[in-house]
C-alpha cells in the first residue's frame, strides 16, 4: 500500500488519530483521482422493489452470484427490507442519485454532493418505501475552494416515515484504530452491505480532517454509495460515504465525512426545521 511507515501524530483531542502523509505519498496524491462516489450512472433507473413492505418485515440476503461485478467484491447483496434506514435517493423519472440514511423519522442524511450534483431530487425511498421530499439543506461548510470538506446534507421529507432511524454514535464518540466498520448503499446501483473485514479503519490525515480513512482490504465502495452509511459494531452511524481514491487504477483508500465534527448542526438544524 501506499500508507507504508507513514508518520503518526496523537492529537491534542483524545477522539482520534491523525496522520499524516510522507512526501512521496503526497506527490502520488498529487497525481491521483479521488472521486465523490454518487450517482453511478446518469441514466440508470431506481431498482425495481416489490409492493412496499409492512413496518418491521425483514428478507433474507440475496446470494451474491458467483460471478461478481468489481463493486460486489468484498460485499452482500441485500433486499429492500434490510437495513432499512439506508436507502437512496431518486428523480421524478426514478434516477438514482447516491445513497441517504434516514436518522430521524422526517429527516434523512447523504453526501451534499449528491444534493448539488444538478438532479432535482423528489425521493426517499427507505425500506422499499418511497417518501417525497420537502427540501434539503446543506451544511454550510461542504465544500471551500473547491475542496470538498464537510460533505454532507440534511433531506427533509413531507411526512414521517414507518422506518426505523438508524441511530447516531454519541457526540464524542471515540473511534479506534483496526475499528471494524461496516458502509451500506447502493453502489452500482444495487443495495449492498460490506462484509467484515472489507474495510479497515486506519485514522484521520492532517489534510483532511473532516473525514476518517479506510482501507479497502477486500472491497471498495463504488458510485452511488455516496451518502451510505459507514456503521460502527453497535449498529450506529459514524460516518457518511463522500469519496474514493483511485491512482494509476488502483484504489487506495475510502472516506467518509466525520458524524461527530456535525452532531451540532444537525440537532440545530432539525430543531430550526422542526419548531
Amino acid at each position: 500500500f501506499l500508507f507504508a511507515n507513514p508518520d503518526i501524530f496523537v492529537s491534542a483531542s483524545p477522539l482520534d488519530i491523525y496522520m499524516k502523509r510522507g512526501s512521496l505519498h503526497s506527490l502520488l496524491l498529487a497525481l491521483a483521482l479521488v472521486l465523490q462516489a454518487c450517482a453511478w450512472d446518469a441514466t440508470i433507473a431506481a431498482p425495481k422493489s416489490a409492493p412496499p413492505p409492512k413496518c418491521g418485515e425483514t428478507e433474507p440476503i440475496r446470494e451474491t452470484p458467483q460471478e461478481q461485478p468489481f463493486f460486489l467484491r468484498g460485499f452482500s447483496l441485500l433486499e429492500e427490507e434490510q437495513e432499512p434506514a439506508v436507502g437512496y435517493l431518486s428523480t421524478a423519472d426514478g434516477r438514482m442519485v447516491g445513497s441517504a440514511v434516514l436518522i430521524s423519522p422526517r429527516v434523512a442524511i447523504t453526501a451534499a454532493h449528491c444534493v448539488l450534483a444538478g438532479y432535482n431530487l423528489t425521493h426517499f425511498t427507505a425500506g422499499g418505501i418511497p417518501h417525497e421530499v420537502r427540501f434539503t439543506a446543506v451544511h454550510p461548510q461542504c465544500s471551500f475552494g473547491g475542496v470538498w470538506m464537510l460533505d454532507v446534507a440534511l433531506v427533509f421529507l413531507y411526512e414521517d416515515s414507518c422506518i426505523a432511524p438508524m441511530p447516531l454514535a454519541p457526540a464524542g464518540y471515540q473511534y479506534t484504530q483496526r475499528e471494524p466498520l461496516t458502509a451500506i448503499g447502493y453502489g452500482g446501483g444495487v443495495k449492498k452491505r460490506s462484509n467484515p473485514d472489507t474495510l479497515w479503519y486506519y485514522g484521520t490525515l492532517v489534510e483532511e480532517p473532516w473525514v476518517f480513512k479506510m482501507l479497502p482490504l477486500d472491497g471498495t465502495v463504488w458510485f452511488g454509495d455516496s451518502g451510505g452509511a459507514i456503521v460502527n459494531a453497535k449498529g450506529e452511524l459514524v460516518g457518511v460515504v463522500s469519496s474514493l481514491g483511485i491512482y494509476n487504477g488502483n484504489l487506495y483508500e475510502n472516506s467518509a465525512v466525520r458524524l461527530d465534527l456535525i452532531h451540532k448542526w444537525i440537532t440545530q438544524t432539525q430543531e430550526a426545521v422542526c419548531n
